[in-house]
């Protein structure tokens, strides 16, 4: 068929709305053999875009699409007047009245119903790229009313199309009635075996095997009288075919031999076949006493011909075409018979593997909801279990309630836990449940009160391992209990379930069940879950215990808390309100405690404080109250105190028991004192907050006053702490407000008077207060924190100030800043160090760490790793006040520092006392020996100068030499000094 568009051209360009791959591509190929250009979109808003951007030839869509359907794509495209003279046909599935009527209504041209004949749908394309001119240039001038089914339907002018379909289709009608009537008589004579094939069709309809439409097809059409036999060739394998059912096969044809030289199974094999029957002169009858034609009746099914019938008339009859197009139809209904009987045996093969299928499936889908149910079950017993934990609140309640829901919820014939007494495994029965099933067998059963697990048994495994030990045959399982009760009652399977309390093993959970395939993976490890949450239970319970232990008592010495010791105070002060007694309350503080923790270690630490305080506490007398307040500070409660006399008898008593050497297991011997603070009820307080403060603040009186003292509480105590509160007020604020200022003094070279170094000195110059000495307010920032902050901006200043002097030629020597033992805390000193150093620009040779002897022992390790960074960095190193700490020499000799600073209270008096002068001229000897330089601080006359310089000490500085000042005097200093001068004065 030639594809041409109405004007003469070659080109159609037909557009496919549908959201079927199969079927588009069905149609595609269709309409491409015939020569059509062909374009796809999967749903009409992809049409609708398709359309707009290349007008088509021809719309063919289907209606049921997602997005947008069929109709409101073809009312967009007539909506449009641009593509409303765009022919679209409407293919659907649908075949109500009412579906015809919106088609209409939308606009269609035409409509075609699946499924579709392709030669019908080829006709109608064909047709309407015939006539597409015609309707673009007729037009309705009126408009028409349609009624379908009752309903008025409005046709516009623009509808003309339809209304021509409409009239050809009634026209055809009665050109069909014409000619049938003309045909009257051919159809009359053709009744009588119409009827005879259409029964073929309905005996076909009670037939479900292949085989049984063969041979009722045969016995039916040779009942006529019309036929006298009959054989049906079907299609097998690829381009053969066998003989499926004969009826009165003539005997040439009976040879299987000879049945290649039948012309019909010649023109089936090669595919000679058409659709519709026809005659074949069959050369194997000729001559015989049949005629030598007979008629072939191919079986086709969509685009494949399943076989052949052939059927012989009686001697001297042939067929006419009327004939042969009525077996045509007959051989129609035998193809659609053969189709499904085929599909039916398939589905009856499908259906037996199905029905396997399911039956397994049922037994799989029944042994799930068993599963199921059992871990349903399961879960309810943990779900209990969680809740039993939050509101128990002793052990057997835990214990009852964990083997009651295993029971109840979880199914078990037989729940019980036995709990590990002594070193042995020697248990005793803690909780035991057992269900109906288990009690209605009798009561000729008990779990003894107490037994030993057998060894090597199931019991011993748990406990010895921590492992649940599964048993599916309790019969060959050793070292059950009550094996014999559980088989009688038909119960084969058990489980042991560890409980731990703090990670060991103390005890089992043991479950019984009747089904010896049960404790699957999953289930197992739900009930591993329900023993942990036991267990999580019983470590709960413990901790609670002992959280009510350290509520009220030190958890290091087993002393009373602080907690503990105000309940005691109050009771001693309402006591003492009652009898008109008096109470005191001693604060007790280690002197020097740290130094302890810090060298020794944490460990001999808390030996030490356990010694203390079993040794205060015999120094106590009866119905005092000794506590630990946390870390080394201790507190004592003694009441009815006479007088002043008693308080200074209990605290020589309190001294006389620190007095003697601690020695700790595998440590060095240590030596404690105490500093003491004592406040009285009711002359210092009268409620336990304010004298447990009094005495406090007397205890750091006592520190202050030298430590290894004992103080009263007095009123003055108190406006001191206010003071010292404002300071660290104001001290927070100093820093934003930069009232901090340097002040720098100078240290000489004590041969040539030179100048050695430089040390930066804090000053703090508040508007109201003045100018703040460093005594008053760094102790104030190394309690509060801030001194890290501080510490911080002294070194930045300090390194900024010396690269000035640098740049001005006024320094070749080093600037030296402290460090606090807060600052060697923070974790990144040294690359905050680096940072200061790498901003400001300094040379790290001009800059002088200054270290403390107990900033040393801290940590010594992590001191010499971080001295040995500096020292790599080209920092140098001086450890002040040396002397007055707590070094070693094993420590000092691993230090990577270049001075050693004498404290000014050796200094002060060398040339009056022999033993500070001793002192320093050791300093300096211990110095030399390590290749270390000295540096002398405090120098205040001219005496000391010379007696330090003769004895070889490297550097002096004091108020001698010169004083403090900030940094615009010294830098008039540094530009007029003359060293040469120096010396010679």
């Amino acid at each position: 068929m030639a594809s041409v568009m109405p004007d003469g051209g070659q080109t159609v360009d037909i557009l496919i709305v549908e959201d079927s791959l199969t079927q588009a591509e069905q149609l595609r190929y269709l309409l491409e053999e015939q020569g059509y250009a062909v374009r796809l979109a999967r749903d009409g808003v992809q049409g609708l875009e398709a359309v707009r951007a290349q007008r088509p030839t021809l719309v063919i869509s289907d209606i049921v699409m997602p997005r947008m359907d069929g109709y409101a794509l073809c009312r967009a495209i007539k909506s449009d007047a641009a593509l409303k003279d765009v022919p679209v046909v409407i293919v659907t599935s649908l075949s109500a009245t009412e579906d015809v009527a919106r088609s209409l209504e939308c606009g269609a041209d035409n409509f075609i119903r699946k499924p579709y004949d392709p030669k019908m749908l080829l006709a109608r394309v064909q047709y309407m790229l015939l006539n597409l001119e015609l309707r673009r240039e007729r037009t309705l001038r009126e408009g028409m009313e349609l009624y379908l089914e009752g309903k008025k339907h409005i046709i516009t002018s623009e509808r003309e199309q339809v209304v021509d379909l409409l009239i050809s289709t009634y026209e055809e009608a009665v050109h069909m009635n014409e000619e049938l009537q003309e045909r009257q008589k051919d159809i009359a004579r053709s009744n009588q075996i119409l009827a005879a094939l259409y029964r073929i069709a309905d005996e076909l309809n009670r037939v479900s095997t292949e085989q049984e439409v063969c041979d009722r097809t045969l016995q039916a059409a040779l009942d006529l009288p019309r036929f006298e036999a009959g054989w049906i060739f079907l299609a097998e394998g690829d381009g053969g075919c066998r003989l499926a059912a004969a009826r009165n096969l003539p005997a040439p044809l009976e040879v299987p031999a000879r049945a290649g030289d039948c012309a019909c199974w010649r023109a089936f094999h090669s595919g000679g076949h058409e659709r519709g029957s026809f005659l074949v002169e069959c050369e194997r009858l000729i001559g015989t006493r049949t005629v030598g034609a007979h008629a072939s009746v191919p079986l086709w099914v969509d685009h494949r011909c399943l076989g052949v019938i052939n059927l012989m008339g009686r001697a001297g009859e042939t067929f006419d075409q009327d004939e042969l197009r009525m077996l045509d139809a007959v051989g129609n209904q035998v193809a659609v018979a053969l189709e499904r009987a085929r599909l039916y045996e398939h589905l009856e093969s499908l259906v037996a593997e199905r029905t396997a299928a399911l039956r397994a499936e049922v037994i799989e889908r029944t042994r799930a909801e068993e599963r199921v149910a059992r871990l349903n079950r399961i879960h309810a017993v943990l779900s209990g279990i969680n809740t039993c934990i939050v509101r128990v609140t002793d052990r057997q309640e835990l214990f009852d309630d964990a083997c009651r829901m295993a029971v109840d919820h979880g199914g078990f014939g037989l729940a019980w836990i036995g709990i590990v007494r002594d070193e042995g495994l020697r248990m005793v029965r803690a909780a035991c449940c057992a269900s109906e099933r288990w009690r209605a067998a009798g009561e000729d059963w008990s779990l003894p009160a107490s037994f030993e697990p057998t060894p090597g048994g199931t019991l011993a495994e748990v406990l010895r391992t921590g492992r649940a030990v599964v048993c599916r045959d309790v019969g060959n399982c050793p070292g059950v209990p009550l094996t014999g009760e559980a088989l009688s009652r038909g119960f084969r399977a058990m489980i042991g379930l560890p409980l731990a309390e703090g990670g060991v093993p103390v005890g089992v959970l043991a479950l019984y069940a009747p089904e010896p395939h049960i404790f699957d993976e999953e289930e197992l490890r739900l009930l591993k879950e329900v023993a942990g949450d036991i267990s999580f239970a019983l470590d709960y319970l413990a901790k609670e215990a002992r959280i009510d232990y350290l509520a009220y008592y030190d958890a290091l010495t087993g002393l009373p808390n602080r907690a503990l010791l105000r309940d005691r105070l109050r009771q001693a002060i309402a006591f003492a309100q009652r009898h008109d007694a008096r109470v005191a309350v001693v604060c007790l503080d280690l002197d020097r405690f740290q130094i302890i923790n810090d060298g020794l270690g944490h460990h001999v630490g808390d030996r030490v404080l356990r010694i203390v305080g079993d040794r205060l506490g015999r120094a106590l007398r009866e119905g005092d109250t000794l506590g630990r307040l946390g870390g080394d500070e201790f507190a004592l409660i003694c009441s009815d105190v006479a007088d002043d006399a008693d308080i200074l008898r209990l605290a020589e008593e309190v001294q006389g028991a620190l007095a003697e050497p601690i020695v700790p297991e595998d440590g060095e011997t240590v030596r404690v004192s105490a500093s003491l603070g004592v406040s009285v009820y009711p002359d210092d307080g009268e409620d336990p907050d304010a004298l447990l403060m009094s005495a406090d603040l007397a205890m750091y009186h006592a520190k202050e006053q030298g430590r290894n003292n004992m103080q009263r509480f007095v009123a003055e105590l108190g406006v001191r702490v206010a003071e010292r509160l404002q300071v660290e007020n104001r001290l927070a604020e100093a820093l934003v407000r930069q009232e901090f200022v340097l002040h720098y003094q100078p240290q000489f070279d004590a041969a040539t008077g030179a100048i050695a170094g430089m040390e930066s000195l804090i000053r703090w110059h508040h508007p109201e207060l003045g100018m703040v000495p460093p005594g008053r307010f760094i102790p104030v920032a190394e309690e509060s924190g801030l001194i890290v902050r501080i510490g911080e901006w002294v070194l930045k200043e300090a390194c900024r100030q010396n690269r000035e002097w640098v740049e001005q030629g006024l320094s070749d020597f080093p600037i030296s800043v402290n460090l606090s033992v807060a600052q060697f805390r923070e974790n990144d000193l040294f690359g905050s160090i680096n940072r200061i150093l790498a901003e400001t620009g300094l040379d790290p040779n001009l800059l002088e760490l200054e270290v403390t002897e107990s900033l040393m022992m801290h940590d010594p390790e992590t001191f010499i790793s971080f001295l040995r960074q500096m020292k790599a960095q080209g920092v140098q190193v001086a450890i002040d006040d040396f002397g007055t700490g707590y070094s070693s020499f094993s420590y000092l000799k691993r230090l990577p520092v270049d001075r050693l600073k004498v404290d000014y209270s050796f200094v002060r008096d060398i040339t009056v006392d022999p033993g500070s002068a001793s002192i320093c001229r050791a300093v300096v000897a211990i110095a030399h020996n390590l290749q270390l330089g000295v540096v002398a601080e405090g120098v205040e006359t001219e005496a000391q100068a010379a007696y330090l310089a003769r004895h070889s000490c490297n550097s002096l500085q004091g108020f001698h030499l010169c004083r403090p000042a900030p940094a615009e005097e010294i830098t008039a200093f540094l530009r007029d000094y003359d060293p040469v001068a120096r010396g010679k004065h």
